[in-house]
């Protein structure tokens, strides 16, 4: 290998927490294990695996879908009404002629 890292570089050498050297990525999973509420340490587990990131990320999925529909049709509606405010203001231009009344 030409190059490579030493161990100690980056997010994967070890981290100085107390007087123990960790990995970075154990810091969090030990501070959660070491919370001395059973039921809240099992909450915090549970929403780091899959089961709670999976339909969270699917969720979020479809409130972006569902408010990119609704704008479309927001947008839609904004056109179709300033086409209908122009064909009113049409029509009272005409009928403004037609009763010869001067603005």
């Amino acid at each position: 290998m030409p190059f490579s890292m030493p161990p100690t570089c980056g997010p994967h050498g070890p981290v100085n927490q107390g007087t123990q050297l960790t990995a970075a990525w154990d810091i969090v999973p030990s501070a959660i294990d070491s919370i001395n509420l059973p039921f809240f340490r099992e909450i915090l587990s549970f929403i780091g695996t899959i089961g709670f990131i999976g339909p969270v990320f699917l969720v979020l999925a479809l409130a972006i879908f569902y408010l990119q529909a609704v704008g479309k049709k927001r947008q839609e509606k904004m056109k179709e009404l300033e086409e209908e405010l122009k064909a009113e203001r049409a029509d009272k231009r005409f009928l403004l002629r037609y009763y010869n009344v001067k603005t």
